[in-house]
């Protein structure tokens, strides 16, 4: 019998919250929770993640639930710290690096002043422009990468970006990238550097702007 790989996520979905301060949902439907990002170089920096467990998001980029649920959190993250955009590192098994760890699909969004598409322009990859509900058309099978700047106007029933497809899984991509634009190469990896201060200053601006959205 094939070993069932241990899923954190699935484990937060299901409630069995390991670190409560970090790992509570800040939002949810019944199809997504967004949970804040250890490893934020960036105050602010959240995931979403779907309650089924799957490899990537490719297939749920035509689920109006997801867009409801990010719409949700890019508009208190744009309230509070301005520009936004999105990533996805698209794996397809099990233990891929592509996945950086983590076997379930989630979408970074995080904010960000200025757009990142002149770096993955340098990156050496080729980008397709298209918008994230043709993504799995365009990918197939294969791992892949996907960004956005997401639109100022808020329109988010659909997400226009630029997908990479990987011939070669790679690790933590979008994280070197930011962090080279930072200056701070060396403190990329989610797994060492948590910057648990920024997760926490993020988690409580978040829940503050929730919250006083929900009671105006």
């Amino acid at each position: 019998m094939r070993k069932k790989h241990f899923c954190n996520f699935c484990e937060i979905a299901k409630g069995k919250v390991a670190f409560p301060e970090y790992d509570r949902p800040l939002f949810a439907n019944d199809a997504f929770f967004a949970i804040p990002s250890v490893g934020a170089m960036v105050e602010g920096w959240m995931l979403i993640i779907p309650r089924k467990h799957c490899l990537s998001m490719k297939d749920m980029y035509d689920d109006p639930r997801f867009f409801e649920m990010m719409h949700c959190v890019y508009a208190v993250l744009k309230e509070v710290y301005g520009n936004v955009v999105m990533f996805e590192h698209g794996c397809a098994k099990e233990g891929s690096l592509t996945g950086c760890g983590a076997n379930h699909a989630h979408v970074h969004l995080l904010p960000f002043k200025e757009s990142l598409i002149e770096d993955l322009g340098d990156s050496g990859f080729c980008w397709e422009r298209c918008l994230a509900s043709e993504i799995s058309e365009i990918v197939g099978s294969d791992e892949y990468l996907f960004y956005s700047d997401l639109d100022e106007d808020g329109d988010l029933s659909d997400v226009l970006g630029f997908v990479h497809v990987l011939r070669n899984e790679t690790s933590q991509f979008f994280r070197r990238v930011i962090a080279k634009r930072l200056g701070m190469e060396m403190f990329y990896d989610y797994k060492k550097y948590l910057f648990l201060e920024s997760v926490s200053r993020g988690i409580k601006k978040i829940s503050d702007n929730k919250l006083l959205a929900e009671n105006a």
